[in-house]
């Protein structure tokens, strides 16, 4: 391969590293195959696990979400336990691979700028811990949380 040749190679490879970026992800969670269905993953419920979640709990019918009613019932602590979990990405395909997460525990960077923290912080508690197991349970994964650290290009 000539000079001239390597260089353009370089180039190309340095243009494409900086059209995209690459996130890396710190979470305690239950990670998914590629290849799993979300049962949320639907137009019904805009791709979303709250409105799949509220759903389930009786608080939609058919995909029609009553805002007053959710208002309403939005109180009872175990619809309030589903902002505790967040869905991370885990791969650069065109496919999102999916770890669940406990919110509380997510931290994220992207390539060349550094995210300061301190691990004391990424603290959860034993119910949204229970809750994250009974939720991966009712969809079919019956795997327990662990720490990952991930990372994916967009």
């Amino acid at each position: 391969m000539t000079i001239p040749m390597k260089q353009q190679i370089l180039k190309q490879e340095r243009k494409v590293f900086k059209m995209s970026r690459c996130v890396s992800i710190i979470c305690y969670g239950v990670l998914f195959e590629e290849d799993f269905e979300f049962p949320w993953n639907t137009e019904k419920h805009l791709h979303s696990l709250k409105l799949w979640y509220l759903e389930q709990n009786g608080i939609s019918e058919g995909g029609n979400f009553d805002l007053e009613k959710i208002k309403a019932e939005y109180t009872k602590f175990e619809l309030q336990q589903i902002n505790c979990i967040e869905e991370v990405n885990y791969s650069s395909k065109k496919e999102p691979m999916i770890i669940l997460a406990i919110s509380s525990t997510t931290k994220s960077s992207l390539i060349g700028d550094p995210t300061e923290f301190n691990p004391i912080d990424m603290v959860y508690d034993e119910i949204d811990k229970s809750f994250l197991i009974s939720l991966c349970e009712r969809i079919g994964n019956k795997n327990q949380p662990k720490w990952y650290l991930c990372s994916y290009r967009s």
